[in-house]
């Protein structure tokens, strides 16, 4: 049981890692565009440009925070997944197992 449990956690430690790595590249790609990501992962654009440019740079504003909150959305199924497993494995050892991080 508890050798199953450690399985889990070494492969959903690698599984939240992998997913917090994705949700930071999208940012990095963001930044390197020239955009602005929050705490709160919004996207902004500091640059004053023409209202051309302005309106492709808006689309790119949005492509970007919906990519970031993708991401950032399956890093917390990530986290929720693992606590699953680990609640469900650990379940017969008397605990109260792992809760998921809310």
């Amino acid at each position: 049981l508890l050798r199953q449990a450690a399985g889990i956690a070494r492969n959903g430690a690698s599984d939240i890692s992998a997913a917090q790595r994705r949700v930071v590249y999208g940012i990095e790609d963001a930044q390197n565009a020239g955009f602005t990501v929050g705490e709160d992962l919004s996207v902004t654009d500091m640059r004053s440009t023409s209202p051309a440019e302005r309106a492709a740079r808006q689309a790119q504003v949005e492509a970007f925070a919906a990519d970031i909150r993708l991401r950032a959305e399956q890093l917390d199924g990530a986290d929720t997944k693992v606590a699953g497993q680990l609640t469900a494995a650990t379940a017969g050892l008397g605990g109260s197992g792992f809760a998921p991080a809310s």
